[in-house]
Parts: structure tokens; C-alpha cells; sequence
């Protein structure tokens, strides 16, 4: 393993929605790693210009805050811990890679415990067990976290989602953005001259 990375989310109420009198949620994400953090961050949908495209052109400071982006070396096993602060399950999707799942349960800071199996279910897509329990009760306010362990072999150039697979959940900001710059001369060779017209038109 080469790096390890933890990356909490949750949905909450919409802060605007108060002024609007309507119900309208978010999502917010939490990454700790060691060449990026951010805290409390909804994924938005770039507005100028796709990521892809600005890594392309070599212009990564074009990539907006609200992205999520994170910058993964070339080759790099990642070990990836997902917890889960919120009071249902949510079933998260890596796009471009998939990845072994080495544990799943509740944050209960014990000792891990090593299973014996040696070969672990290769997924791209895995359910988040809920938040629940603990003293406070059920929901948000004293719940344990749930989690899962990924191992990612980070191995392909390119820009991918990481994301939650229900869509108004994405929707709402519960995603992030893996950043893999390594080799994607090849790549922006196999891309038409005039693939991104489609986005520039929606921008324009």
C-alpha cells in the first residue's frame, strides 16, 4: 500500500432552504490525505470547462475547489476508507478502476481483526453500511459511523468520479474527483479534435 486515504460524508438540510421554505437537501464531503484535504465540500459540476479537459491542457489550476479533486501518483495502491455519518445506506461507485474490499462494519475503534481469507470480492461499486446505534440513538446525532475498507490500484490516466450511485444524492454534491495525470498523452491522442465543442456550446 502506498497511500492511505479517508473520506467521510453526509447529507444535511440545506442551509438556503430555510429562505425558500422548502426541503431541500445537500451532501458535503470530508477527505483527509497526504497531498490534499478538503472539509465539508459539495461536489458541484463544473461550470466552465469538464475536469478532463483542463488536466488536458495542462491548466489543473482551472479545476474548481467544488470538484473534490485529488491528485493520485501514477501505479499507486490506495487504501481508501469510506465512513458514513449518515442514517441510511449509500451505495458508492468508482469509475475507470475497481478495487478489493478488505472490511466492512462500524467504526467501534477496536482492533481490526486480520480475517484469514487471502482472497477479497473485487468490486467497482460497494454499499456504505449506515450510521447508527451508539448512545445518542439512531440518526446523525450519536450514531457509530459505518465504513468500508477499499484497496485501489490507481493504474489508468484519466479523470474519475467517485461517487454516490443514487443520482439525486450525486446530484446534491455526494461525489469526488480522482485525478491521474501520469501517461495522459496517450489518452489526449485518443480523443477527437473536437469532443469538447459539446461542453464549450453548454458554456457558452
Amino acid at each position: 500500500m502506498d497511500q492511505a486515504i479517508y473520506f467521510k460524508f453526509t447529507v444535511i438540510p440545506d442551509p438556503e432552504s430555510k429562505q425558500t421554505n422548502t426541503t431541500g437537501t445537500i451532501s458535503t464531503v470530508t477527505l483527509f490525505a497526504d497531498s490534499n484535504n478538503f472539509y465539508d465540500s459539495q461536489y458541484l459540476v463544473p461550470s466552465q470547462r469538464p475536469t478532463l479537459e483542463a488536466v488536458l491542457k495542462g491548466k489543473e489550476s482551472d479545476i474548481p475547489k467544488s470538484s473534490n479533486a485529488l491528485v493520485i501518483r501514477e501505479n499507486t495502491w490506495v487504501m481508501l476508507q469510506v465512513r458514513n455519518s449518515d442514517n441510511i445506506e449509500h451505495v458508492f461507485h468508482l469509475h475507470g478502476h475497481t478495487f478489493y474490499v478488505l472490511k466492512h462494519g462500524k467504526l467501534l475503534h477496536k482492533r481490526a481483526v486480520v480475517d484469514s481469507i487471502t482472497t477479497y470480492p473485487r468490486r467497482d461499486s460497494i454499499q456504505v453500511p449506515m450510521c447508527s446505534g451508539g448512545l445518542g440513538g439512531t440518526g446523525e446525532a450519536g450514531c457509530i459511523p459505518g465504513y468500508v475498507n477499499l484497496l485501489v490500484h490507481f493504474n489508468h490516466p484519466g479523470v474519475w468520479l467517485f461517487h454516490c450511485h443514487v443520482e439525486w444524492h450525486m446530484a446534491t454534491g455526494l461525489a469526488m474527483t480522482f485525478v491521474n495525470t501520469a501517461g495522459l498523452e496517450r489518452v489526449s491522442a485518443q480523443i477527437p479534435g473536437d469532443w469538447f465543442d459539446g461542453c464549450a456550446a453548454l458554456t457558452s
